[in-house]
């Protein structure tokens, strides 16, 4: 039993803030019994608030800022997968964990240096 222990000690359930409806029911979310906290998904989160991609939208920073608040008032952790221009207001707002980085960011310029070799018959 002292494996499951210190699992469940160890374990973490946190909830993905990614649309309008989430945020407009964080409370109750952050409220939830066993959650340990929230992630906001910035990308998506975007899409929602209708500036997608725009990480540098006052929008989108007032809706990180206000979920990751609200979370942090309620003894939540919270935190977000960068862009790096979010990361200050995720900071500002108590924050406490954060993924600068992402599997399609990272591999975005090995990948795009691989087409260009290919193009040119993969000198070097």
């Amino acid at each position: 039993m002292d494996n499951f222990d210190k699992a469940n000690r160890s374990t973490y359930l946190i909830a993905q803030i990614e649309t309008v409806e989430a945020l407009e029911n964080l409370e109750e979310i952050v409220n939830v019994d066993g959650l340990s906290g929230i992630f906001v998904g910035p990308g998506d989160l975007s899409v929602a608030l209708g500036c997608a991609a725009e990480f540098q939208n006052p929008r989108l920073h007032e809706a990180v800022s206000a979920a990751i608040s609200k979370a942090r008032a309620a003894g939540k952790h919270a935190g977000l997968l960068g862009p790096p221009d979010l990361l200050k207001p995720g900071l500002q707002a108590g924050g406490d964990f954060f993924f600068c980085g992402g599997d399609l960011a990272n591999l975005h310029p090995v990948w795009t240096a691989l087409l260009d070799r290919a193009r040119n018959g993969f000198p070097g």
